[in-house]
């Protein structure tokens, strides 16, 4: 896989719900050190295409391709340790398992997918960026929303993934906080040649973007 080589890729995807709702996108290309903002009105698919790139929901018509593999080709088995392995998810209601600790989320996806335990010293980065040290033996519970977000993030970042997947990451976060769990995507991306692909319909957000996909039939004009 040479530098310049689409990490993910998405080809005349179209997706439909049933109820009049449908989602075309033409040509979605992120590469390695690359963030792709996706932005639009509530409603207009921003979630659904990152669940479509995510192998999460399978297309009517189109292609997915992350790390050169054809999506629709791998069985659920493959498609489930390409996501464990590959990819970090962040989803809108977070899904950490409550009974745990904040530590013991974060370390899921490399026990499920049956690699190594993370990096400790890089573990120690992720808390002190996200702000998480001294919320890391917590019980999720006991945890407020924001804090919950930021667990979510450290727990996609944990196991070096190439490919990012961030849905509304920031939603829960005061304004200082937001702008460095953007910063860090941004960092990330560059130093670990992911691909990470940002969804927000936040417009403090927009600026600083240059890949910017923008969704919907309203027009989107950033500030």
């Amino acid at each position: 896989m040479t530098a310049a080589t689409a990490l993910i890729q998405a080809k005349d995807l179209c997706f439909g719900y049933g109820d009049g709702f449908e989602l075309r996108v033409a040509d979605l290309t992120v590469r390695p050190g690359q963030v792709l903002l996706l932005r639009g009105p509530s409603g207009c698919g921003k979630t659904t295409l990152l669940r479509l790139l995510a192998g999460l929901l399978t297309p009517a018509a189109g292609s997915v391709r992350v790390l050169e593999k054809d999506l629709a080709q791998l069985s659920v088995s493959a498609s489930r340790a390409l996501r464990l392995r590959e990819m970090g998810l962040v989803f809108q209601d977070f899904a950490l398992i409550d009974y745990l600790t904040a530590e013991e989320n974060v370390a899921l996806p490399a026990k499920f997918a049956g690699g190594a335990a993370p990096d400790p010293a890089y573990l120690q980065r992720l808390q002190e960026e996200l702000d998480l040290t001294p919320l890391w033996q917590r019980r999720v519970t006991r945890l407020s929303q924001g804090e919950q977000q930021r667990v979510a993030i450290a727990r996609a970042l944990s196991g070096r993934p190439r490919c990012v997947l961030a849905d509304e990451p920031t939603a829960s976060l005061d304004p200082r906080r937001r702008d460095r769990v953007v910063d860090l995507l941004k960092n990330y991306a560059v130093s670990e040649q992911a691909a990470v692909v940002l969804v927000t319909h936040d417009p403090a957000l927009w600026q600083g973007f240059s890949e910017v996909l923008d969704l919907g039939d309203e027009e989107v004009a950033a500030p």
